[in-house]
């Protein structure tokens, strides 16, 4: 069997995330139908590195699928093809071949995500569908002192939500910067996994530190302490993107 890889971008607002569903629109089932239409085979199966939520967006989502060895289809083929069936808001940049034991979501290494703030007293039709809107200036210098607590690996049991089904809540972020281009703030993080909403429920925590309803030394003692009680608020999904898969 031929393993293709995809690298994809999307905007997830109009649809209910990423993961295939009997009775919702979602990215999966977008791609499987292109897929479906483009290879004559409704059973095809596609794996994403990502179960990004209803309304996360993408700009370097990847994901693989097998098709026949004798299938002659090339990878240039394959990307105007599926490019042509899917609409606007999704979009495939690459198509390769990947190596026959290659899988999208078991072989990635780390994972990396910007969630983007808009720091502005009024907000924007350019950013509103991608960006949580913050009135209040923050303080920055305290977001990234308390996020400095985050590094390394640890229980993040304080930042899962209840709906997570993860065995365990240990995980390990290898980075968490945060940077300011005018009134945009971007949060990128890097860790070896997530659990189920960890990045928004991080920063729901950090904007709390940067409106100095919390104190930067508040994070670590959030974490030690191993509840969902403990921690902010969750920060909406149009702020976050998935960046990159690292394999």
């Amino acid at each position: 069997m031929r393993n293709i890889k995809l690298t994809i971008q999307y905007d997830g607002t109009n649809y209910h995330g990423w993961q295939v569903q009997s009775n919702a629109d979602t990215i999966q089932g977008r791609i499987l139908s292109a897929l479906a239409m483009m290879l004559k085979n409704d059973a095809i199966t596609c794996t994403g590195a990502s179960r990004t939520d209803a309304g996360v967006h993408a700009i370097g989502q990847t994901l693989n699928f097998h098709i026949p060895t004798e299938n002659p289809i090339s990878c240039h083929a394959l990307y105007r093809g599926l490019n042509s069936l899917t609409p606007e808001d999704i979009f495939i940049t690459h198509v390769r071949e990947a190596a026959p034991d290659f899988h999208s979501r078991f072989d990635a290494r780390a994972k990396t995500y910007c969630y983007q703030v808009m720091n502005a007293p009024t907000s924007s039709v350019c950013h509103h569908r991608f960006s949580w809107h913050i009135r209040r200036p923050l303080r920055l210098d305290a977001m990234r002192a308390a996020s400095k607590h985050l590094l390394g690996c640890h229980d993040f049991a304080s930042f899962q939500a209840s709906s997570c089904s993860s065995e365990t809540s240990i995980r390990t972020v290898f980075g968490l910067h945060i940077f300011q281009d005018k009134e945009i703030i971007r949060c990128f993080i890097k860790a070896n996994a997530y659990l189920h909403r960890m990045v928004r429920n991080i920063v729901g925590t950090l904007i709390e530190v940067g409106l100095e309803r919390r104190t930067s030394d508040d994070m670590g003692e959030i974490l030690r302490g191993k509840d969902r009680c403990l921690a902010g608020i969750t920060a909406p999904a149009k702020g976050l993107f998935l960046v990159k898969v690292h394999y």
